[in-house]
């Protein structure tokens, strides 16, 4: 059972998240995921929000790959 307040608590975590210096995509996502599906977001904001959180080495590296055209 989650109050207004919680959910709004939780929404700021979520938004705020980053991914640690040390902590690998993996368990950035899981718990992230963790987080988006307590608050029932659909999947266009969690991914926008993951993204926004990640390393930024790591950022540029997925950007790049959402900008180049898919290889066949």
């Amino acid at each position: 059972f989650n109050t207004k307040a919680s959910l709004l608590t939780m929404e700021a975590e979520i938004r705020e998240r980053k991914q640690g210096a040390e902590e690998s995509v993996e368990s950035y996502y899981l718990a992230f995921s963790r987080l988006a599906h307590r608050l029932g977001v659909s999947d266009e904001l969690k991914n926008r929000w993951f993204f926004h959180g990640l390393r930024p080495e790591i950022k540029t590296g997925v950007a790049d790959k959402i900008d180049s055209p898919i290889q066949e």
